[in-house]
């Protein structure tokens, strides 16, 4: 009897160890693409953190001219202290302008090499300042959508920020 209550208990220990292995891997398998994608969204946030002062820059020009500056009329100051942006370009067509930051594409082995971000601009002249609002190529080197930054998402969805 006192041998079948020790196989018995063996038994149990081997169940309760499968059931915690089994936890263990379900939680990996959640927590680490949600530890992925937080890392890319910090990286992208950086990103878009980094050409603010671009973004200033148009609203300057905005605000002096009345209207955004046309594509090349304003150069962009270059930025610095960011290893995810290599450039920031300016672009116009029509009344919204589109500031594109891009990801170098020499970050070896990162899901954001040679990506990039565009913020969409339009003027407002009530205010006399740039309405700024995240924008999605959906284009293969465009960031996907799900990286943008929380803050970034929420001002698109709320009419986006304003600079100027």
């Amino acid at each position: 009897m006192k041998h079948a209550s020790s196989l018995i208990q063996r038994g149990i220990a081997v169940v309760e160890g499968a059931v915690v292995l089994a936890t263990v891997g379900v939680l990996v398998g959640v927590a680490l693409p949600a530890y992925r994608d937080y890392g890319l969204r910090a990286k992208v946030a950086e990103m878009v953190d980094a050409s603010s002062s671009a973004q200033t820059t148009v609203a300057d020009y905005a605000k002096a001219a009345g209207e955004l500056p046309a594509t090349g009329a304003v150069a962009l100051p270059f930025v610095t202290g960011s290893r995810y942006v290599q450039e920031t370009a300016w672009s116009r067509s029509g009344a919204v302008g589109t500031l594109t930051i891009s990801a170098p594409a020499e970050l070896a082995g990162e899901e954001l090499a040679g990506k990039s971000v565009r913020l969409t601009a339009r003027y407002n002249p009530s205010t006399r300042g740039v309405v700024w609002s995240c924008a999605v190529a959906g284009n293969a080197t465009s960031v996907d959508e799900r990286h943008l930054p929380k803050s970034c998402l929420a001002a698109s969805a709320r009419g986006a920020s304003t600079r100027g």
